[in-house]
């Protein structure tokens, strides 16, 4: 998760009511953070028309790890946001083109990021192939 949505939980963590799903949620994911490289895909995705939120997500998901460093990006993005899932599937191939662009001058391990799967979580429940 973004760690924007990790601070949310917390302080949601704190009323009763939403506790224990709270910590049940946390105990299953990890927070991503930046790493190398982010902002600057961030902004290239914002160049093709995601807004600075979902590039945000996205970037995270290229770029980004978990707290140790042991990992670079994620294999899938699931989102409600059709706009966002119907534009990724439109844009993806000019968006892979900018990235295998950008690795050419990439450090490693950065050079091996690679794009992840965006969808909407009814496709994750029935096996349904990514758009």
């Amino acid at each position: 998760m973004v760690p924007s949505t990790e601070g949310v939980l917390r302080r949601l963590e704190e009323r009763p009511r939403y506790a224990a799903i709270i910590q049940l949620f946390r105990q299953r994911v990890e927070v991503a953070f930046p790493t190398r490289y982010y902002k600057r895909w961030t902004r290239r995705l914002q160049a093709h028309g995601f807004t600075p939120e979902d590039a945000s997500v996205l970037a995270l998901a290229t770029f980004g790890t978990d707290k140790e460093g042991r990992i670079l990006g994620k294999h899938m993005v699931v989102t409600f946001d059709q706009p966002m899932v119907t534009h990724w599937a439109g844009q993806r191939t000019a968006i892979q083109t900018r990235l295998t662009a950008m690795q050419q001058e990439l450090l490693m391990p950065y050079r091996q990021a690679s794009l992840p799967e965006v969808l909407l979580p009814t496709q994750i429940a029935r096996g349904v192939d990514p758009i």
